[in-house]
């Protein structure tokens, strides 16, 4: 794994009552697949809500930032004490993958329904990673499109776009998912034939 000490992050968010679920790249990981730099979790909405004073003291958790309400950011201190080794991770929002009329909760209690468990803590299925990064827009969006073609590259099973894809449909999204798959085919296109700037 590309980043040490994630289950007890997980573990500290538990010990909150934060019923957290990992998500993004180190998901992935889990299952054999790409690298990271921190680490994403997914907490249901009313705990998102509160996030930002839920460890007002606390030696090992500092939250950051909330950024446009998709994210809050943090790091986790695993020695107790504010050094220079740090784990950063974000917290995500899940009303921001649902549709207009679409409830967080239930995409946070699908994520949960659909989790494995790995080092004791429950990790999303990375057709659910996916499906969130095809949701983000702009350039972090087209960063994230490239990081899913590196998966697919090193063997990843397309089979997660298509689950995507149905994730989508579930919630709302899937016009935007489908857009992005597009973009996908357009890159890999691109790729294959040589071009320097895919788009």
């Amino acid at each position: 794994m590309s980043l040490e000490g994630w289950p007890r992050l997980l573990a500290r968010f538990a010990e909150e009552g934060f019923d957290p679920i990992l998500v993004g790249g180190l998901a992935v990981e889990v299952a054999g697949y790409g690298a990271t730099r921190d680490v994403d979790l997914l907490v249901a909405v009313v705990k998102f809500d509160g996030i930002e004073y839920a460890f007002p003291r606390d030696p090992q958790i500092t939250i950051i930032s909330i950024a446009g309400g998709w994210v809050a950011n943090g790091r986790f201190y695993p020695d107790g004490r504010r050094t220079d080794r740090y784990l950063p991770f974000d917290v995500l929002n899940p009303n921001k993958f649902v549709g207009p009329g679409r409830s967080g909760e239930s995409f946070y209690a699908y994520v949960r329904s659909h989790s494995t468990t790995a080092h004791g803590a429950a990790v999303a299925d990375p057709s659910v990673v996916y499906y969130t990064r095809l949701l983000v827009p702009g350039p972090h969006g087209e960063a994230y499109l490239l990081r899913i073609i590196r998966d697919l590259r090193e063997g990843a099973p397309e089979r997660w776009l298509s689950d995507a894809l149905r994730i989508g449909r579930r919630f709302g999204t899937g016009e935007i998912v489908s857009s992005r798959l597009d973009r996908i085919r357009e890159i890999r296109r691109a790729i294959e034939f040589g071009s320097a700037s895919p788009g």
